[in-house]
């Protein structure tokens, strides 16, 4: 199956973001100095996640007092999440599976699995059923 794939790390590399990981908690990440490191421990889906969740706390200015990024929350949920969290995750789905080639993908290849979704814009299926979600398309 073929993939619609935003470059999160070229994204980073144009806007003078520098990109490292670490090992350590599985989904932490941290600004250091105008960077984001991510932990080598997640999947690749979950990396490029969360380079974007942390490319919308730079777009957004969500960095707490000590240049330090809000912790990566696993489940996407937005009754878990405060409202900076809400935008933060609005932010990284809409980067990862713009709103286009959602519908593109629905409309013209009929595809409407969210593990189909997920595969095919390599993010992790929690991501895609958030996205879903968002765009009123799943409950």
């Amino acid at each position: 199956m073929s993939t619609f794939y935003t470059d999160t790390a070229k994204i980073c590399k144009q806007a003078g973001i520098a990109l490292a990981s670490h090992h350590g908690a599985p989904a932490a990440i941290s600004s250091l100095r105008r960077g984001i490191s991510v932990s080598a421990g997640l999947s690749l889906e979950e990396q490029r996640y969360a380079i974007a969740f942390a490319l919308s706390h730079f777009t957004l200015e969500r960095l707490d007092d000590n240049n330090k990024i809000k912790d990566f929350k696993r489940n996407y949920s937005r009754k878990d999440l405060g409202l900076e969290e809400d935008d933060a995750n609005d932010f990284a789905t809409e980067l990862l599976m713009p709103k286009t080639k959602m519908e593109y993908i629905l409309n013209e290849k009929g595809i409407s699995k969210v593990d189909e979704f997920a595969e095919i814009f390599v993010v992790p299926e929690a991501a895609a059923v958030y996205r879903l979600q968002t765009l009123g398309w799943i409950s």
